[in-house]
């Protein structure tokens, strides 16, 4: 599979911390911007290294046209070809989608400083999360089997919010989400519920999960099966929903994050 042009970005801080870099990986129908809006100017500000990505098929990265037949592998191949370029070992951190991307890196056993996964789709997939959606969005479910797409449930605003956010999120900050969600690989979607799932084992990588109590998407008790697989530290925030570097106490997210990085052994 050829590789398609990445668009990615580098952060710099006007004063490195010395820690090691950290590479973003957004989730579906998402991008680079996830991580732009809210955590990336606020680790800026604590001397963080940080480097953003567009998936191909999404943002300013190449693979428009096959993007609804795109597999998670080829996402997978997009980040290694990206940290490739790397010169020092980062730590990872993906949403939902990208949580489940830096899994398949764990397994490979690729070096990487450490992994941060942020309301990941667990090892086990999106399977049990298919009533939940069905239940909230009867129609929108089933229009979406029927056209092979995932744009039913990012063409509301009101839709995104209530699988997204919390009821208190700034409307602003909702509808901005909204307009810059876009389409997404099918094909993704289902390796997902059950085209390219795996087991999870132990890694060396140190990892942590941070998990939405809110999640509309991720059940909790998968996530705990896949914590404890991975032999990584899991965080719970009852108050927060999927989108937990958008939603209303993202700060108090960023900032769990942000002290385990710091606390990361040396060398």
């Amino acid at each position: 599979m050829k590789q398609p042009r990445i668009a990615y970005q580098w952060h710099q801080p006007e004063l490195p911390n010395g820690r090691p870099p950290l590479v973003f990986i957004h989730g579906m129908a998402h991008g680079a911007w996830c991580w732009e809006w809210l955590w990336v100017p606020w680790l800026l500000h604590r001397g963080y290294t940080c480097l953003t990505l567009n998936l191909r098929g999404h943002g300013e990265s190449e693979g428009w046209e096959r993007l609804s037949r795109t597999p998670v592998r080829a996402y997978v191949q997009d980040v290694r070809f990206v940290l490739s370029h790397l010169d020092t070992l980062p730590v990872v951190v993906g949403h939902s989608m990208g949580g489940f991307i830096v899994q398949k890196l764990l397994l490979s056993r690729t070096p990487l400083k450490g992994a941060v996964l942020v309301a990941p789709v667990p090892a086990s997939g999106f399977g049990r999360a298919l009533w939940t959606l069905f239940r909230l969005e009867p129609a929108r479910f089933l229009k979406g089997l029927i056209t092979f797409s995932t744009t039913p449930f990012t063409e509301d605003v009101q839709v995104v919010k209530r699988l997204c956010f919390s009821q208190d999120a700034p409307e602003e900050r909702v509808h901005s989400t909204f307009m810059a969600l876009q389409p997404e690989s099918f094909r993704a979607f289902l390796d997902m519920v059950i085209g390219d799932l795996h087991r999870p084992a132990p890694t060396q990588v140190p990892t942590l999960i941070l998990a939405s109590g809110k999640d509309c998407f991720v059940p909790l008790k998968a996530l705990e099966r896949t914590t404890r697989g991975f032999g990584a530290h899991l965080q719970v925030f009852e108050d927060v929903a999927h989108d937990m570097m958008l939603d209303t106490r993202w700060e108090a997210v960023c900032a769990i994050m942000e002290s385990w990085i710091r606390n990361l052994p040396e060398g």
